[in-house]
């Protein structure tokens, strides 16, 4: 922040995440106004500048409501940070929850029980898969760092081949110049296999975010529907490698919760947005041995309410350690490194392993 003072008051320039803002102190009437231009304009008048500033907090938390400093202004300046800030935690940016969401549903929607995708067995068994992740963001002047730690199981019927049931559970905690952010979601869905190279997974998830140290809270809910099909090169002609080639479609919805207090804060973002999600693979083996390949590219693009990065890449390689289930392989033990942003405006790398049992 910058300050300018005279004896009739201050002038306070503030970065919030991103988001420029302006508070001016008259001296004379000891009030308080807080300009975000082309965002907001509003005003406190309680007699001294302590007063004020407690009344500036209330509002901020949600507890203040008055016509000069009207509650559901802050909506405005939320939505403000979800499109300004690379660093907003609810939305606007790969670190952010509402992003996580999604694209935990699309990595669940992009693999079937086994290595190569969507064969039915009547043996297969449940699988759980525990995954963690490491990675460093650079945005502007903003240096990021998150780690998630994500548990999945599907559950695998004999007398139902064709279908398995879903539920994840991912959390987070990202760190953005020393200040810590925790979220988490919860997700159920199920993927339907009508044939051995084609899945659909719909899923639902409702997840939390919340930081005292950046100030915010919100709870947001979303359903996706995705798509994956498959298929190896020997399918289409015989001496080619045994290469499988993947494709995936997401489609998604994803909204805060309003009405939501978390700790002192009672925050509503006003968030709804669409996902579009496009995604492909190249998958094989080295040589005979048990260890496998993928190269991998997605494309996302969100639409709704203005977000900070509306759309952006995922680009990576990973290497797996394979299992085989009634002569089915399986990715036993995968280590993956990624790139995630718009090369630009948002860069991060990643790495990650995961484990399936």
């Amino acid at each position: 922040p910058g300050f300018d003072s005279s004896s009739e008051g201050f002038v306070g320039a503030l970065n919030l995440r991103g988001v420029s803002s302006f508070v001016f102190f008259h001296a004379s009437t000891q009030s308080l106004a807080l300009s975000i231009p082309g965002v907001l304009e509003i005003g406190f008048d309680e007699g001294s500048l302590d007063a004020n500033m407690d009344a500036l907090e209330d509002w901020l938390q949600g507890d203040w409501n008055t016509a000069e400093a009207p509650q559901d202004a802050v909506e405005s300046l939320l939505k403000a940070w979800a499109k300004n800030s690379p660093v907003e935690p609810v939305a606007g940016n790969p670190n952010s929850l509402m992003t996580r969401m999604t694209n935990a549903d699309f990595v669940l929607g992009s693999e079937g029980p086994f290595f190569h995708s969507d064969t039915p067995l009547a043996s297969a068994p449940g699988q759980t898969g525990v995954r963690f992740d490491y990675s460093h963001a650079n945005a502007g002047d903003w240096n990021m760092n998150a780690y998630e730690l994500s548990i999945d199981h599907r559950f695998n019927f004999k007398s139902l081949p064709n279908l398995s049931a879903i539920v994840s559970f991912p959390v987070a905690g990202t760190e953005t110049e020393g200040q810590w952010t925790g979220m988490g979601s919860l997700g159920v869905g199920v993927q339907y296999r009508p044939t051995e190279r084609w899945s659909i997974t719909p899923m639902v998830r409702t997840g939390v975010v919340g930081s005292l140290d950046v100030g915010a809270a919100a709870v947001l809910f979303s359903a996706t529907l995705n798509s994956h099909a498959g298929f190896s090169l020997q399918e289409l002609y015989a001496p080619l490698p045994d290469i499988q080639i993947g494709i995936t479609n997401q489609l998604g919805y994803a909204r805060s919760i309003q009405d939501i207090k978390i700790g002192d804060f009672r925050l509503d973002y006003g968030l709804e947005n669409g996902i579009l999600r496009n995604g492909g693979y190249f998958a094989g083996r080295f040589g005979d041995s048990s260890l496998g390949w993928k190269f991998f590219g997605t494309a996302s693009r969100w639409f709704g309410d203005d977000l900070y990065l509306e759309s952006y890449a995922n680009l990576g390689g990973e290497v797996h350690v394979l299992g085989e289930i009634d002569g089915t392989p399986f990715e036993r033990l995968t280590f993956a490194l990624a790139y995630t942003g718009n090369f630009g405006d948002w860069d991060s790398l990643s790495v990650g392993l995961r484990g399936r049992f």
